[in-house]
């Protein structure tokens, strides 16, 4: 990868532009525009169908976990096939605060991301509030994460950690550029399962204790629709918390592509490449000039 002066970002001198990515920055034109508004949204309609989904299967007297597996593994692989061709159907905000710590996105797309998100997510449970008759709002709340009585905030945080960090941990190790090529063929048309399987599985197990949030616009969409923000923090904190952690343990550990002079491009090389292999030291030398 390597950067432009700034004199030339609002000027395309080919007949045919670069192929916008989300890790560069967007330059002054038409076709960035509209790449920019194409990933916005498709993370506002990805986060705001996930949290409408939540608000309605989230009455008392029908919820049980395991249909609550079932619905949120079938709503995590149709948004992620039908959006992530697009915007890579992050619709989570510790997600695309992942990949902008790991240089997969840049500090642009990563705050257009997530206000997309916040926005959808609000939007969503919007939505949905309007769909549902009064009594029925009284009785789930409005789709509000709600934890256990009997579980601390300190340990419902925990829980969260834990769900954010398998959460990232998995989309980290299914996009490693290093990942050896029997674990990556036919990945993306997979991908969709995959990310729905672990959702699941998370909320098979943790909704009984935290209430399962894992995404803070979820959380937070249904909040500020609810006008209940009890306990919100706990799913802000927790699962970033365990984002930040599986960030740092993947790219200096469990990459495939691991080295000290990747760690070190990583940390310091403005003109970062994820597809180098920082191993080869011609390769370090000839990104740093």
């Amino acid at each position: 990868m390597t950067t432009e002066n700034n004199s030339s970002n609002c000027v395309d001198t080919s007949p045919i532009s670069i192929k916008p990515s989300l890790d560069r920055d967007p330059k002054c034109s038409a076709h960035d525009f509209y790449f920019i508004l194409r990933v916005f949204t498709s993370e506002l309609i990805g986060t705001g169908t996930l949290c409408f989904v939540a608000v309605l299967y989230s009455f008392p007297p029908i919820t049980n976990p395991v249909s609550d597996c079932i619905i949120v593994f079938f709503t995590f692989s149709w948004i992620v096939w039908i959006f992530g061709p697009i915007s890579g159907a992050q619709i989570n905000p510790i997600v695309t605060f992942a990949l902008f710590v790991a240089r997969k996105l840049t500090i642009f797309y990563a705050i257009l991301f997530i206000i997309a998100q916040l926005v959808g997510a609000i939007l969503g449970a919007l939505i949905a509030n309007a769909l549902l008759p009064n009594d029925l709002k009284q009785l789930n709340k409005i789709g509000l994460v709600i934890k256990n009585p009997i579980i601390s905030q300190g340990n419902a945080v925990g829980f969260e950690l834990f769900g954010g960090f398998a959460i990232v941990l998995a989309i980290l190790a299914s996009t490693d550029e290093f990942r050896p090529t029997v674990w990556t063929s036919g990945l993306f048309t997979s991908l969709p399962y995959q990310m729905g399987v672990v959702h699941a599985l998370l909320v098979g197990i943790l909704s009984r204790y935290s209430g399962s949030g894992l995404n803070p616009a979820r959380c937070f969409g249904t909040a500020v629709v609810a006008n209940d923000f009890t306990d919100l923090w706990i799913y802000l904190v927790g699962p970033l918390c365990g984002s930040i952690i599986a960030v740092i343990l993947y790219e200096t550990i469990l990459s495939h592509g691991v080295s000290l002079n990747r760690l070190k491009a990583w940390l310091t090389n403005p003109n970062f490449d994820r597809n180098v292999d920082y191993s080869v030291r011609n390769e370090v030398i000839s990104n740093e000039r």
